[in-house]
C-alpha cells in the first residue's frame, strides 16, 4: 500500500503558478517570432499570489526564459493572461 499526500500547500501552488507562467512566456516568445536563443525583457502586472510567486521565483523564471529582467509594471497595454485563476499583464521585448 502507498500513501499519497494531496494537501497542497503554498509552496506547491507558487510552483505551479510559476510552471505556468514560464509556459506561457514561452508561448508569448515563440507567437513574438524570437529565436530560441534570444534574451528577453519580462514585464507584469500581477497582485496576491500571483506576484509573490514571481518574486519568489524569480531565478528560476529568469532562468527558464533566458530573461535578463523581471520587472514590475503598470503598464495598462501588457496582454491579459489568466494563471490560476488570477489574472496578470505580461510583455516580453528582446534583451
Amino acid at each position: 500500500m502507498v500513501a499519497v499526500d494531496t494537501v497542497l500547500t503554498d509552496e506547491l501552488i507558487q510552483e505551479g503558478l510559476v510552471r505556468d507562467l514560464v509556459r506561457q512566456i514561452q508561448n508569448m516568445r515563440k507567437d513574438s517570432g524570437f529565436n530560441v536563443d534570444d534574451r528577453i525583457r519580462i514585464q507584469y502586472s500581477a497582485a496576491g499570489q500571483l506576484a509573490q510567486a514571481i518574486t519568489a521565483h524569480a531565478d528560476y523564471i529568469r532562468q527558464e526564459t533566458l530573461a535578463e529582467s523581471i520587472t514590475e509594471s503598470r503598464d495598462e497595454s501588457l496582454t491579459k493572461v489568466s494563471l490560476g485563476g488570477e489574472e496578470i499583464g505580461l510583455g516580453l521585448e528582446k534583451g
